[in-house]
């Protein structure tokens, strides 16, 4: 079973789990977690795509129903990255990005080369 976990750092005690959805659709691949605010986003990776669903911080709790499907093939850590609001995700020759308050996607943008790609926040 896919389970992520809510720890409390002082402790090690579990303040609350939540269980990757269906079976016969993940893929296998371990989920991707981001924390954003008053919420943890999960990137659950299924056989045709990837299931973005946010989770209360403090429940644990789905807060979306309907969880978007996302056109990506992979998880790879290093092509995702969640700041102020939003996810980004680099593959192939494409940068995309989503809202992290209601999962829908706000663009993409071409890439030169196919990668591999690195996304990371920059001062600039």
């Amino acid at each position: 079973r896919e389970t992520v976990l809510m720890l409390d750092a002082a402790t090690g005690k579990t303040l609350w789990s939540y269980t990757l959805p269906g079976v016969t659709t993940r893929s296998g691949e371990p989920p991707l977690v981001f924390p954003n605010g008053d919420a943890v986003h999960v990137v659950e990776p299924l056989n045709i795509g990837c299931r973005l669903q946010k989770l209360d911080l403090v429940t644990g709790k789905p807060s979306w129903a309907r969880p978007p499907l996302l056109a990506v093939a992979h998880l790879d850590p290093s092509g995702w990255h969640a700041a102020d609001g939003t996810l980004y995700h680099a593959s192939g020759r494409h940068l995309s990005a989503w809202s992290l308050a209601d999962g829908k996607s706000l663009w993409k943008s071409p890439l030169a080369g196919d990668g591999p790609w690195r996304v990371e926040r920059s001062s600039r």
